[in-house]
């Protein structure tokens, strides 16, 4: 079989937002399928490993091996290694997670054959941290949400996890869009043309086409950075339900009746790479 999925990474100042969707098997004929997983983080084990899933807080010392599993989780939970935090949000009808942590070992050639097959073993600490979607098929798509953020101190993910709900605002998350809002900041992706997202002020921000959108919005103004993802169109078009003050000056949407900004995309060797 092969694996298809629609994933989105969004970048702000104290963490990281990563997106997933569609995620699903497309069988071919007298194939087996396996488990899909996303993997969270998978690194040496540097310290103890601390966790929240709804209850306690809970640790893993160093030097013991666990394996736990948490299924359908149904509300935000938290891990904590070596200075980062990871947060995981259910979606609907929940997620499974799987925690490993212990001593692996394997050789370069069970990784890579190319490496020669008398390779020595290697052996390692590892915490490993993956979401389970099971074995979804075609008919039934998985998806997730979850944040890291870097340079966090166990003792400041409760309220860290308690204001993400304020701090960050999920705008979409969709077959067809994933957009995040930080502040007056927000990250869009349109995975398909003639999509819609909406920012937390009720402006809307309609694309042409596929393409992958950072807008900081201010009060009279945005300022916008994009790319075509598919590296082939020579324009796209953005329709934007704002009243600008130099709306008149501006392209207009007549079925919408909102500003229309046309850009003008790299061609060539430069395809894909963003504007401002």
């Amino acid at each position: 079989s092969t694996i298809e999925a629609l994933k989105s990474y969004f970048l702000f100042d104290d963490h990281f937002v990563f997106m997933g969707s569609n995620i699903a098997h497309q069988a071919i004929s007298n194939s087996t399928t396996n488990d899909i997983w996303t993997t969270v983080e998978q690194t040496a084990r540097r310290s103890i490993i601390t966790y929240n899933t709804g209850g306690s807080t809970q640790t893993i010392p160093m030097g013991s091996r666990q394996i736990l599993h948490f299924n359908n989780i149904s509300q935000p939970v938290w891990f904590h290694h070596n200075d980062v935090g990871y947060v995981i949000v259910p979606q609907t009808g929940g997620n499974d997670l799987r925690l490993f942590a212990g001593y692996r070992s394997n050789t370069w050639w069970g990784i890579d054959n190319g490496y020669n097959s008398s390779t020595a073993l290697d052996s390692a600490d590892v915490f490993h941290l993956t979401i389970d979607h099971q074995n979804p098929q075609r008919t039934n798509t998985a998806n997730y949400q979850y944040y890291t953020i870097p340079h966090i101190t166990v003792g400041q993910m409760p309220a860290y996890v308690a204001g993400l709900p304020t701090s960050t605002t999920t705008l979409a998350h969709t077959p067809t869009t994933h957009a995040v809002q930080n502040g007056q900041r927000a990250g869009l992706v349109f995975y398909q043309g003639n999509q819609t997202i909406t920012l937390q002020d009720g402006t809307t921000i309609r694309s042409d086409q596929p393409a992958i959108v950072y807008v900081e919005d201010w009060t009279d103004s945005m300022t916008f950075y994009l790319a075509d993802p598919n590296h082939s169109a020579p324009h796209l078009q953005l329709t934007i339900s704002r009243a600008f003050s130099n709306a008149s000056n501006m392209p207009w949407d007549p079925t919408t009746q909102s500003p229309l900004v046309e850009f003008t995309l790299p061609p060539g060797l430069q395809a894909g790479q963003a504007i401002h």
